[in-house]
């Protein structure tokens, strides 16, 4: 599960207090200092491979600690920005309570004139792996802030500053970010004689990004699995509108519309004419996946008898909607600011297995399939229960 965090001025005093109060609790309690000062003695500052991965399990024990004392606010722990103040609840064991440490650009989807240590990428999404991640931000950025903010949390016992779980909470934040636009899951079209356990009887699209950063399409076509270059670098999941008669696997009977946002930050269409694939820019920056909604007659290919409307938040910040009139696309603001971090479906709740059955065929592997005439809900996938770090092997 990748942890949805909330920043920690959103935050009571009452709340802070509560967390500092047991923060004091786990520290003087566990082993939880120690396992850290160990840690680094074998890692040194902590830009290798391991940096992100041990540390959130590291949080994570917190999270487990401050759960049971009945502190549910505290899971995930929200995150503190470095260049805003630290709450005053939280000052003990810091020298500097304002650092304003601005975070690199390289550390944001958006990127900017930063340019990251060791790898040279100047946006988040161009990092390939985790472990160039968290080369990079160990390397730099993370260090800066200790030293910045000084008294304990320049040294290695920072765990004893109760801003320290938040702080590295917004390196986790970071990563989750990363993870969330760059390891998403595959979207999967199945279509054809989906009761019958003859292959020949199905056609199967799985839509995924790629290392190389591509929207990469594997299609089953009957017989054979066929990989296919897409030709477009994307973020995120791609979102899929399947309509006409998916019961059949003739290709000519449907129309696919797939949505995906592209690295220059547009939501970009691919769709399925019954013939060929066409890109088309919609020409809206956007932040995040979308959702959409189709009504109509679906089961036909007639674009004239449907109307969608898809959802998305704007790089403005507000939540955007495109419109199909059954003519043409229109985009519209809705004038509300919404959450930078949550999908319209919340996709960063715990994770979903996609859908093996649902019905009849699945159009996609969201939380919500659109599935022959009705829909199908996806299946929770299994649970994560972290274990307590190792000081001396990092968890994988």
């Amino acid at each position: 599960m990748i942890p949805l965090r909330r920043n920690i001025h959103e935050f009571s005093s009452a709340q802070n207090q509560q967390y500092a109060g047991l923060h004091s609790g786990f520290v003087t309690t566990t082993g939880a200092v120690a396992d850290h000062l160990a840690w680094h003695s074998a890692h040194g500052t902590g830009s290798d491979e391991h940096f992100l991965v041990w540390h959130r399990y590291f949080v994570r024990w917190l999270e487990d600690y401050l759960g049971s004392q009945g502190m549910d606010a505290g899971s995930p722990i929200p995150y503190w920005p470095s260049d805003t103040p630290i709450p005053p609840e939280l000052t003990a064991g810091t020298a500097n309570a304002n650092p304003n440490v601005t975070p690199p650009t390289w550390t944001t989807m958006a990127g900017g004139t930063d340019v990251a240590p060791v790898f040279g990428y100047t946006a988040l999404g161009q990092f390939k792996t985790t472990a160039e991640l968290g080369r990079a931000i160990g390397t730099s950025y993370h260090g800066t802030v200790h030293q910045t903010v000084g008294g304990t949390m320049a040294t290695f016992s920072s765990p004893l500053a109760p801003i320290f779980y938040p702080w590295h909470s917004y390196i986790d934040h970071i990563w989750a970010q990363w993870q969330r636009r760059t390891m998403a899951q595959p979207t999967v079209i199945v279509r054809g004689n989906t009761g019958s356990p003859d292959a020949a009887n199905v056609r199967i699209n799985l839509f995924v990004r790629r290392k190389d950063g591509n929207l990469w399409e594997r299609y089953w076509d009957g017989a054979t699995w066929t990989w296919s270059d897409t030709g477009k670098a994307v973020f995120g999941r791609a979102v899929a509108l399947v309509r006409g008669d998916v019961e059949d696997v003739a290709a000519d009977d449907i129309r696919i519309n797939l949505f995906v946002q592209g690295t220059d930050r547009k939501l970009w269409e691919r769709y399925w004419d019954g013939a060929a694939w066409t890109w088309v820019d919609t020409g809206k920056e956007v932040d995040g996946e979308p959702l959409v909604l189709a009504r109509g007659n679906v089961g036909s290919p007639g674009a004239a008898d449907l109307r969608v409307n898809l959802f998305v938040r704007g790089l403005d910040g507000n939540l955007w909607e495109r419109y199909w009139d059954g003519a043409a696309w229109t985009w519209v603001d809705t004038g509300k600011a919404v959450s930078a971090t949550r999908s319209p479906w919340s996709a960063e709740m715990p994770k979903m297995s996609p859908p093996t059955t649902c019905g009849s065929t699945c159009s996609s592997a969201g939380p919500t399939a659109t599935c022959g005439s009705g829909t199908g809900t996806a299946r929770p996938g299994p649970g994560w229960t972290p274990a307590r770090p190792s000081a001396t092997t990092p968890s994988h």
